[in-house]
């Protein structure tokens, strides 16, 4: 490789390192610097001195296997999904800084396959070491579940960049049919597994189920690849145990990746238009949500009647509805299989359970609230939604309190009509539990101005886009946590509030629905205090600085 693209990639790790150095010198990017690494230690930490105090009994062959059989299956997978949906774009990405100084450069097409190449196996060892010490509890060897991590992650790496580069040397149609084949060849495995666990009744266990089916000489075959890695990761010792079926491994990744130098097949300009195209899908992510789609029409237009002005909230609040109402198909998709997702599980874990009607409502109402908490940092709505018309909203007529109250109110609205649904459809199917529902219902108003207000209030305090980008994404793991944590705080500090007088009332009067009334009216007073606050950081935001992390 060009001795130039080494010093190029050594210069992006360094300037990396600066640039979260940089970070700590203000107060708030240190506490955020200091709230990640803490994050990380404790997601980290309590393995290793468990591993270090507690000798744990060593794990029977049965069991091993079983893990073995899993990785290689989970493997299997996680190749076909990324190699599948990374096709899409059929092209390897560069960023729009590569494109503009690499690909001028005197510079091969093969030198630049090395360059992505060795960024890969930097970040797969990051990962190795990450993953590898966080499943201390369960591996007999760290050494070993470091290298067979590390080879895994750049076995689907090798594999998705030689899918791609094969994509250009097909054409149109046979690519088309070869995605239609992988996704019907996927949904039939899937298939075929569930049609197996519905056969054993769902009495078996699922590792059961999976022995089962990775018996089968077919299987055996397809996974054999795949559970070389298997077998590094849960051997007892990475010397002598696992050297050699390290050394098959890593014969296997260099073998992909020069089958994947060796098409050298001619992606330049395919690469230039894919980096296009997602720039265009990022810049139209922060204006209509994560989940818009690309329209086949040129111009899509939505009809919604006008709101009332009511001091320039009905403009604002409208034009939050016209964005999410454009971007709603894949976000209800979304949020469909995220619940699909939490309830089955709930339906097939507790399915024996005698008081299902009992059990059952209250862990769908939870893992509904659950889901609202986890994708509400993640909803292209209010003033995140906003981010890059932060400029053009300080510059409108209206006052800082209504333009507050328009930017909380819409997303409110739209989570307690999705919480509405689930409760009622849940009130129907389960009669005996119809009464506490309904009657939990209402409190998810004044829940959601909480806990969007709070968003909206946190994203002013601590700036930041809705995709992160450069550096910035290093630290959006330790972000997410401390807002978590943050939202957690003021729901629970609200609900407290609001269950006193409640409590009070329902000593005295014995009702339960007065009680309920009276909670819902003491959230009255930290809604209105949490609107006041987020007009005061409105307000106070300065459209001349960035995000400072």
């Amino acid at each position: 490789m060009n001795s130039a693209l080494w010093k190029l990639f050594w210069l992006r790790v360094r300037g990396s390192v600066r640039s979260i150095v940089g970070k700590v010198k203000s107060v708030r990017g240190a506490a955020l610097v200091l709230f990640t690494v803490l994050v990380f230690s404790l997601m980290v930490g309590p393995n290793v001195v468990i591993a270090l105090t507690h000798k744990a009994p060593p794990p029977t062959n049965e069991t091993v296997e079983g893990v073995r059989i899993a990785i290689a299956v989970g493997l299997l997978l996680y190749c076909l999904f990324t190699a599948g949906s990374s096709l899409g774009e059929r092209a390897i990405y560069f960023s729009p800084s590569e494109i503009d100084f690499l690909f001028p450069g005197p510079f091969s097409r093969r030198e630049l396959l090395l360059y992505k190449i060795l960024g890969n196996v930097f970040t797969s060892a990051f990962l190795a070491v990450v993953f590898a010490t966080s499943m201390i509890p369960v591996v007999r060897s760290w050494p070993a579940a470091v290298v067979g991590i590390f080879l895994a992650w750049l076995l689907v790496t090798s594999v998705t960049m030689c899918a791609q580069l094969v994509v250009q040397c097909v054409s149109e149609r046979i690519f088309t049919r070869a995605r239609r084949l992988l996704a019907w060849t996927i949904v039939g495995v899937v298939a075929v597994a569930l049609g197996q666990a519905v056969a054993r009744g769902l009495d078996g266990s699922w590792q059961e189920t999976l022995k089962g089916v990775a018996h089968w000489p077919a299987v055996k075959v397809v996974l054999a690849p795949f559970d070389v890695y298997g077998r590094i990761i849960t051997a007892e010792r990475l010397v002598p145990d696992a050297i050699g079926w390290a050394a098959l491994a890593a014969i296997l990744v260099v073998g992909v990746y020069a089958v994947a130098i060796r098409l050298d097949a001619n992606y330049l300009e395919t690469a230039v238009r894919v980096s296009q195209l997602i720039r265009e899908r990022q810049r139209r992510a922060l204006k209509e949500g994560l989940f818009s789609h690309r329209s086949k029409r040129g111009v899509r237009t939505t009809r919604l009647p006008q709101f009332p002005w009511l001091g320039g909230v009905g403009p604002v609040a409208w034009r939050q509805a016209i964005q999410a109402a454009r971007g709603s198909r894949g976000g209800i998709v979304f949020a469909v299989i995220i619940l699909v997702a939490i309830v089955a599980p709930m339906v097939l874990g507790i399915r024996k359970v005698g008081e299902l009607q009992t059990v059952l409502p209250a862990m769908i109402v939870g893992g509904t609230a659950y889901l609202t908490l986890l994708v509400a940092a993640q909803t292209p709505l209010g003033f995140r939604g906003d981010y890059e018309r932060m400029e053009l909203l300080k510059s409108l007529p209206i006052r800082p309190v209504a333009m507050a109250c328009s930017q909380i109110a819409v997303v409110a609205a739209i989570f307690t009509v999705f919480q509405w649904f689930i409760c009622a459809v849940t009130a129907g199917a389960f009669p005996g539990s119809a009464a506490w529902v309904l009657m939990v219902a209402p409190f998810a108003v004044p829940m959601n101005w909480l806990l969007f207000g709070t968003e909206d209030l946190l994203f002013l305090l601590y700036p930041s886009p809705l995709i992160s980008r450069g550096s910035e994404g290093l630290l959006k793991v330790g972000r997410m946590m401390l807002f978590m944590l943050l939202k957690f705080l003021v729901l629970g500090v609200c609900a407290g509030v609001a269950a006193v007088p409640a409590l009070g009332v329902y000593f005295l009067t014995g009702s339960v629905l007065a009680a309920c009334a009276v909670a819902w009216c003491a959230l009255v007073i930290p809604m209105g205090v949490l609107l006041l606050l987020d007009a005061w950081a409105f307000e106070r935001y300065d459209v001349t600085f960035g995000p400072s992390d």
